[in-house]
């Protein structure tokens, strides 16, 4: 999930030209340091920050594409496939559409996981875990680790194995329950995690 790395600027103490009185205005950025010197972003050459800047563009992505394809699934397609308007056999309804979503999904699972820990790693953030104040932290990591648990080792170890070799038709509004709970639960380390990183817990 959304890792906080960079803070709101700090707010720094100075004189106006004059020296009548002290002014406080924000420091410049990076990129309005690049820019005043005339040199391009784009043309620049990468500094020791630019890989967690990168890695926070792929957690945002993975992360958008995961949470979001969950959502979809759970409020869209879970109920066409129970209530029968996308086919007759809910069985091959469910399993087309989940085999042809579950790649993907454990892509940007993977992908938010990787970037995830990288952020903490490089920002030596492993202290966070033991301050109950950044919670939502521990909210990020619950999340990721139950869908990681279920993408990749019990659904194809177990519940295709199970769905496959039952005679019985499976039981959507127990699976439909299920996705509803995992998407409130990533909604809360959302939520969570963009207010906690903007400093609101």
């Amino acid at each position: 999930m959304m890792t906080p790395l960079l803070r709101a600027p700090q707010l720094a103490q100075g004189r106006d030209p004059a020296g009548t009185h002290q002014v406080v205005t924000h420091g410049p950025t990076r990129m309005q340091s690049e820019l005043c010197k005339g040199r391009p972003l784009a043309t620049r050459n990468l500094t020791a920050m630019d890989d967690l800047i990168i890695a926070r563009i792929v957690h945002v992505v993975a992360v958008l594409f995961w949470i979001g394809g969950v959502a979809f699934v759970t409020t869209v397609v879970m109920p066409s496939i129970r209530k029968g308007f996308l086919s007759e056999d809910k069985r091959a309804a469910f399993h087309g559409i989940e085999g042809r979503f579950a790649w993907q999904a454990r892509i940007w699972v993977a992908l938010a996981g990787a970037s995830g820990f990288w952020m903490v790693y490089r920002a030596g953030l492993w202290t966070r875990y033991a301050d109950p104040h950044f919670w939502w932290m521990h909210a990020m990591l619950l999340v990721w680790l139950l869908f990681a648990t279920m993408l990749f080792v019990v659904e194809p170890l177990f519940l295709h194995r199970r769905m496959a070799n039952s005679s019985r038709s499976p039981d959507f509004r127990w699976i439909e329950r299920m996705h509803w709970l995992l998407l409130i639960l990533s909604l809360i380390a959302m939520v969570g995690a963009i207010g906690g990183s903007h400093g609101l817990f």
